[in-house]
């Protein structure tokens, strides 16, 4: 089964967004911090990521500019979960390799059909599908 990882500081949020992803099968860890994210990712490369921009200690568009310089996590897709709402917001991180950005969760659906602002590869939009439902 698919590892991801949910790197989000709202408890709340994170403890739904892992519940959701565990109840259906997956292999959950969830990070309060983008330390312990990148703790957790010397050790294992997860399948997929949900990450939130706004985290206490480093904010989730500089972890995608850093994990797409990483040779373990270049194609590992990022699915930005944020309550910004601003265009530019969203545009930064398609740009910098996210899949999507949604402050509502994750929707497989606008996985294959948000490619406007050109971000995020084929290739991480199509893993990110074969590991969602």
């Amino acid at each position: 089964m698919a590892l991801i990882y949910v790197v989000e500081d709202d408890k709340n949020i994170q403890e739904i967004e892992t519940f959701a992803l565990a109840n259906v099968g997956y292999e959950v860890k969830g990070f309060d911090s983008a330390m312990d994210f990148y703790e957790a990712l010397n050790d294992t490369t997860p399948d997929l990521i949900l990450l939130d921009i706004m985290l206490p200690d480093e904010d989730g568009l500089s972890i995608v500019k850093k994990l797409r310089t990483r040779q373990d996590t270049v194609l590992v897709p990022v699915i930005m979960v944020t309550a910004k709402t601003t265009e530019i917001d969203k545009v930064k991180g398609l740009d910098l390799g996210a899949v999507i950005m949604d402050k509502t969760g994750v929707d497989k659906n606008a996985i294959c059909t948000d490619r406007r602002s050109g971000g995020g590869t084929e290739a991480h939009r199509r893993h990110a599908l074969r590991i969602l439902p």
